[in-house]
This record gives structure tokens, sequence and C-alpha cells, in this order.
């Protein structure tokens, strides 16, 4: 048995408290329909990213890669700053519906990373020819441990480690599969399921 499985089978039947904490925090919560306090049933326009710095929630609360405990008593994430704005950066954008497309340059960023660029590069494989130029690798897309900041380029290990193997590791233990079932998944193949464990197995 995987150390995830484990884990659930001890939440579940045993009382263990390892689903405590976990990633329960949205990138946004202002806005939303369950925050929606307006008249005309006009969530963006009711509650504003600016007065989301001063307003009490009621039903949640938003950060940029939080996480907290499973009642949100205590919230952890990143706070960013320019160096200019009277604001900490605490959402990934400001703008309402009504205001612009604000999810775009979030969209641009994460997936400018492995899309290929005018001149056919993709800055994930940074200045390695043969990742750019070869025809049996550059299609080939390596998820790394930590991206450049300025060009997207891929740094530190590959594979599933680093930020990559925390995802990896979050499906399976929010989704509830084994490890070979989401294997199996991937590739796309049906197995069999697995035999119920015994009493005496367990």
């Amino acid at each position: 048995m995987v150390n995830v499985e484990q884990r659930l089978d001890e939440a579940d039947g045993r009382g263990v408290p390892w689903r405590r904490w976990g990633p329960y925090l949205s990138e946004r919560q202002w806005g939303a329909v369950c925050e929606d306090y307006s008249g005309g049933a006009d969530a963006w326009s009711s509650f504003t990213h600016d007065q989301a710095r001063f307003r009490a929630y009621r039903w949640g609360e938003d950060r940029l890669a939080g996480f907290s405990d499973d009642r949100q008593l205590l919230c952890l994430a990143l706070s960013l700053w320019n160096g200019r704005d009277p604001i900490l950066k605490e959402r990934l954008f400001g703008l309402t519906n009504a205001e612009g497309n604000h999810g775009e340059d979030v969209k641009e960023c994460f997936t400018g990373t492995f899309l290929k660029d005018t001149d056919g590069r993709r800055p994930v494989h940074g200045e390695q020819p043969v990742l750019q130029a070869d025809p049996y690798w550059r299609d080939l897309l390596l998820f790394y441990e930590y991206f450049h900041g300025d060009n997207g380029a891929g740094i530190g290990a590959i594979h599933q480690t680093g930020w990559t193997g925390t995802v990896g590791l979050l499906t399976l233990l929010f989704r509830g599969a084994s490890a070979e079932r989401l294997r199996a998944r991937i590739r796309g193949v049906s197995r069999t399921p697995r035999p119920q464990r015994t009493a005496a197995a367990q």
C-alpha cells in the first residue's frame, strides 16, 4: 500500500487528522456567487477587488498558492510587492468580468512556458539545442523543479520532482486513486480492480 492510501485509510477509519491541513484556499473568493449580497444578483460589481482587502468574507478566503486548516481559521499564502504599489499582491488579478479578461495574463504566463514562440522555440527548453531543434526531442515537454522567472527556462530536476511531484501527490490524495490506477488512467489502459483486503491482511 502506498503512503497516500495508508493515510486515507487512517483518516477514514481511525480518525487520524491527515486532512486537517490542505490547499483549501481558492484563488478568488471576492465577487463569487457565495459572496454576493447585491440586490440585483450582480456578484462581480457588489464585491470588488479593492473591497476584498477591507471586507471580511463570510464563506471562505482566497490567496495566492494558499493552504489552511480545514476550517480556514489559519490561512497561509504568498504576498508579493512590486516596490511601487501601495498594496501587496495577494490575488492573481483585480479586474471584474465587466472590466476585462482577468485570467488572460495568468493563462499566457502558464501556457507560454511550454508552447512554441514565433521562432518555433519552447521557453521551457531554454538554451538546450538538442531539445529546441532535434525532431526527436523538440516536442517532448519536461516538467522541471523550477522555472526561470524572466525567460521560462526549466531549472533543476526534471520529471516527477519539485512542485510537479507535489501536484501528483495532491492528485492522488484528493482523488483517492491508487498509484496504479492513476498510471493506468494516464496510459488509457483499463486495469482490473485490486482485490479487497481481508481483515487478516490489514
